[in-house]
């Protein structure tokens, strides 16, 4: 059984002549979907699902692997893993015109 996640990356300190290779080899542990230059940090982000097997732990060290032997070298690469299935919400019910006031 799989689990829901949203998953975002930052790499920095990276070579900025290897952001396709810094991507292609991403995608392949976990397709992350568009990329970005935002001032020199490379970014990604998309909803996706972890194999049951698998711990958050061990999908952001493969992830952050990936993009270090992409890049050549060390890198600052920051991943961020969010569970969806049981994320925090909050409900709210209106059921009349003195509720807005």
């Amino acid at each position: 059984m799989s689990r829901a996640y949203e998953i975002s990356v930052k790499v920095s300190c990276h070579d900025n002549n290897r952001f396709l290779p810094i991507m292609e080899s991403s995608n392949d542990v976990f397709d992350m979907g568009e990329w970005s230059d935002e001032n020199g940090v490379l970014q990604a982000g998309c909803d996706g699902y972890i194999h049951s097997d698998e711990t958050e732990q061990g999908i952001s060290q493969k992830i952050a692997k990936a993009i270090m032997k992409a890049n050549g070298g060390p890198c600052n690469v920051e991943v961020c893993c969010l569970y969806l299935e049981y994320a925090p919400s909050t409900t709210y019910e209106f059921d009349s015109p003195e509720d807005f006031t």
